[in-house]
C-alpha cells in the first residue's frame, strides 16, 4: 500500500493516527537518507580503491551536435579527476544531448576499439538506395 493510500485511510479527526503516520513517514525518510549516504560513501570508497591501483577506467559514449556518435575510453588517476570529468560531461550534455559514462575494467579499457558513426549520413545513404 502506498503512503497516499495509507493517508487516505487515516481518520483526520484522530490526532494520534495523524501523528503516528507523520512519525513513521519521518523515520522512513531518515532510513532512506542513511541508505543514500551509505551508497555515496561506498561509491567514493570504491572509486578511491580503483584509483590507488591502476586508475579508474571509463567508457564514454555520446552523440555530437552534428549527428555524429562516438565513443572512447579514458583513464583517470584519482576520483577527483573522474568526478570533474563527469561534472563537465553532464554540463555539456545539457546543451548537446545525452552522454553515457560507465566504469569499466582495465582489461575492457585495453581491449577497447573506438568507433564513430554519422547517423545523418546513414539516413541519407539509405534514401539514395
Amino acid at each position: 500500500m502506498s503512503y497516499l493510500d495509507e493517508l487516505r485511510k487515516i481518520d483526520l479527526n484522530n490526532s494520534d493516527a495523524i501523528m503516528g503516520f507523520a512519525i513513521r513517514l519521518g523515520d522512513e525518510r531518515d532510513k532512506a537518507l542513511k541508505r543514500e549516504q551509505d551508497l555515496e560513501q561506498s561509491r567514493n570508497d570504491l572509486l578511491d580503491m580503483l584509483a590507488t591501483g591502476e586508475g579508474i577506467h571509463v567508457y564514454c559514449g555520446k552523440p555530437d551536435v552534428d549527428s555524429t556518435e562516438f565513443d572512447k575510453v579514458v583513464r583517470f588517476k584519482d576520483r577527483e579527476q573522474f568526478e570533474e570529468f563527469c561534472r563537465k560531461s553532464f554540463v555539456r550534455a545539457t546543451k548537446q544531448g545525452t552522454v553515457s559514462i560507465k566504469v569499466i575494467s582495465k582489461n575492457q579499457y585495453e581491449q577497447f576499439s573506438a568507433s564513430s558513426r554519422n547517423s545523418m549520413t546513414e539516413v541519407l545513404a539509405e534514401q539514395t538506395v
